[in-house]
């Protein structure tokens, strides 16, 4: 089991709280594998939000009394007071990205972002699991202001919710949705290896010029650049929590040449591995 989670003031200890708007109590990253078991159970619920993102794999969450499983692109918002009980099996390969949070407009920041239910669809983008990593990071760091960053990140998460559920032309019919999903899937599953796209997208029967067309309607970038971006944020898991070095960093994500490797990441980071890791220790 791979967790990166950060907590407000180093305290696990849940709140309530009315003074500001929008506060981030807590948020983390949860990666599962291999014979993993992770049951959460809480009957009373907690006294404040919490939301969780599928980003790859399945979860099993009990809601109103019945067992949903849900895939990536899913997420899930418990309320102040409501029962929780998931479960995460590592045969399903799930990870999970969530934030708890509290304040005296969260119910309305919800509302206005279209979030009423207990469990709704948002899309598997990367940009979901960006955002939640610069949650983490900014928790972690704690500069200046990081209270007021957090909660902007937060509403982020919850716009790009919003606009997820805007219309979307072709893409939004339900087996064209499921297919770029299943794209989507099979890039997080083989980013380590080569993946060749017109390759992928005629073992689905696909023109290559009509997924190409979907996935970047559907994902806002395309397969390739989805693809290096699924890679480059593994890589800074890795720069951040692991001491390998460079070149095995790169081996691990899908890089032969490491050369190659940190000329991709400083094009789209901004700074090269090393100077990362420097900045992050």
């Amino acid at each position: 089991m791979y967790a990166n989670t950060s907590y407000l003031n180093n305290s696990i200890s849940e709140f309530a709280d009315g003074s500001r708007p929008l506060i981030v109590g807590s948020c983390g990253h949860y990666r599962f594998s291999g014979s993993d078991r992770f049951h959460t159970c809480r009957p009373a619920g907690r006294v404040d939000y919490q939301l969780l993102y599928v980003a790859a794999g399945t979860a099993h969450y009990y809601l109103d009394g019945e067992e949903i499983s849900l895939t990536a692109g899913n997420m899930v918002l418990y309320r102040p007071g409501q029962p929780q009980d998931y479960v995460y099996y590592g045969e399903d390969l799930p990870e999970i990205y969530w934030v708890h949070f509290t304040g005296a407009e969260a119910e309305k920041i919800l509302t206005s972002c279209g979030i009423t239910g207990s469990s709704f669809f948002c899309g598997s983008s990367e940009q979901y699991a960006n955002l939640f990593q610069q949650m983490i990071r900014e928790l972690k760091t704690s500069r200046p202001e990081f209270e007021q960053m957090l909660a902007m990140i937060l509403r982020q998460i919850l716009i790009q919710v919003l606009r997820s559920n805007e219309p979307s032309g072709s893409v939004a019919e339900p087996k064209l949705r499921a297919e770029m999903e299943r794209a989507m899937q099979y890039f997080h599953e083989h980013y380590t290896e080569s993946i060749g796209i017109e390759a992928y997208a005629r073992s689905r029967g696909m023109s290559v010029s009509w997924f190409l067309r979907c996935f970047k309607q559907y994902t806002k970038q395309s397969p390739m650049q989805y693809i290096t971006a699924v890679r480059l944020n593994n890589a800074v898991n890795l720069l951040e929590n692991t001491d390998y070095n460079i070149a095995e960093v790169a081996a691990m994500t899908g890089y032969e040449n490491p050369l190659y490797f940190s000329r991709i990441f400083r094009k789209v980071k901004g700074v090269s591995p090393s100077e990362y890791r420097k900045k992050m220790c």
